[in-house]
């Protein structure tokens, strides 16, 4: 079995190299690039959370003396695309979206979009991702043709070294960081106090939608994430409900998540026939969710989306994580709200050493998220329910 999985990921490796050597060929084929003055390209082609950690410096380059005159277009990933536009069309004036899947599988698609970044003839283009990916966002600033590229020295965590190096040439300015372990956010904060020339005073992410305790009790539970290896299992999910419900009979519980998610609601709804559960996952769009997860009592979440969802406006949550990415994208060194973040027992080893640990978990974790065990996630929620009052770390 471990010889068939190393095939497999060495063909997926093969695939990934052969398609970047190709697309750095074919991606020269442009339009001419027509500089426009006082343009600028901001490229952010990352997951919904990655956006939800980027999002409020947007209006820090529309208000910065710097850019505040400029033409201000948002290249971004259209999983988000309903959420930016509803939210940030008062700092952008344009946007362009990107199909991550298609722009790599069809080259017509690729083309047409690697073509509308160039008629955009930006004076300026900037991306602020610390863990650039050539085949996304590094073609896109090149495509962009302007002379004036901004981006981050960064990590080679998503590329081979290789084709990092040849992608640093493309930019004019790479901006570093003050060490490791860094909060993406923070990253974030240090790359725009370099790109605007001005400090900052933004603390954590923040969306328009903060958190007001509900009259009623309203418990929700997000069983999904990007990727399964990061999914609490669901059969925990039920019984911990079980419990919740036995000590807060009052309580109902909302199960949240997208289309994908939606059988997991199930299973937990069907789970649970005496107690008041419904199944929203794939019923809500993106800012009904935030706006679902503002009117929480508390949120229990695996790390997703929901996880910086509930951080930005403040609601109580705790969040079962298995340990990778430690000290960039877990814990919160500040936040609006109470968070408690739990790992695997045997991870708290790995964090006493806080920059250690974040380089043995830069591409995976020692742990894994099936070692959380159930009552340290009921004790934890529990804790939540004795608190009349949220309040920032």
């Amino acid at each position: 079995m471990q010889s068939v999985f190393m095939n497999w990921k060495r063909y997926f490796r093969l695939r990934h190299f052969l398609k970047t050597v190709r697309f750095l060929v074919a991606d020269q084929f442009l339009p001419e690039y027509k500089r426009r003055d006082k343009s600028l390209v901001l490229v952010k082609t990352e997951a919904i959370g990655d956006y939800l950690l980027f999002r409020n410096f947007l209006e820090q380059v529309k208000k910065s003396q710097k850019y505040h005159d400029y033409r201000i277009t948002l290249v971004g990933n259209e999983a988000w695309k309903s959420l930016a536009e509803a939210w940030d069309s008062t700092w952008v004036d344009d946007f362009i979206w990107i199909n991550r899947k298609r722009f790599v599988d069809d080259a017509d698609y690729r083309k047409s979009k690697l073509a509308e970044v160039r008629l955009e003839g930006a004076s300026v283009v900037a991306q602020a991702n610390y863990s650039r990916e050539v085949i996304w966002g590094d073609s896109l600033v090149r495509a962009s043709g302007s002379e004036q590229a901004w981006g981050s020295i960064g990590d080679a965590a998503n590329d081979l070294p290789v084709f990092k190096n040849i992608a640093d040439s493309w930019y004019s300015h790479l901006t570093a960081e003050p060490g490791i372990p860094l909060f993406e956010f923070d990253k974030n904060t240090a790359f725009f106090k370099q790109f605007l020339g001005i400090e900052t005073d933004l603390q954590f992410p923040q969306t328009p939608d903060v958190w007001c305790k509900p009259a009623q009790m309203r418990i929700g539970l997000f069983p999904g994430a990007g990727e399964k290896i990061k999914q609490w299992p669901i059969a925990n999910f039920i019984e911990l409900a079980r419990r919740l419900s036995e000590v807060h009979k009052e309580a109902s519980f909302l199960v949240l998540g997208g289309p994908d998610d939606f059988k997991l609601g199930e299973e937990i709804r069907m789970g649970l026939p005496q107690v008041k559960v419904e199944n929203l996952c794939g019923k809500t769009s993106l800012p009904e969710l935030s706006k679902l997860i503002a009117e929480l009592s508390i949120l229990i979440t695996n790390d997703s989306s929901a996880y910086h969802f509930a951080a930005a406006s403040g609601t109580p949550q705790v969040c079962l994580l298995m340990g990778r990415h430690f000290g960039r994208f877990s814990p919160y060194p500040i936040s609006r709200g109470k968070i408690i973040e739990i790992y695997p027992e045997r991870f708290q080893a790995y964090k006493q050493n806080p920059a250690e640990c974040a380089r043995i978990t830069q591409y995976g974790s020692p742990c894994t998220i099936e070692e959380i065990g159930l009552d340290a996630v009921l004790n934890a929620s529990l804790s939540l329910f004795k608190d009349e009052i949220s309040t920032a770390r």
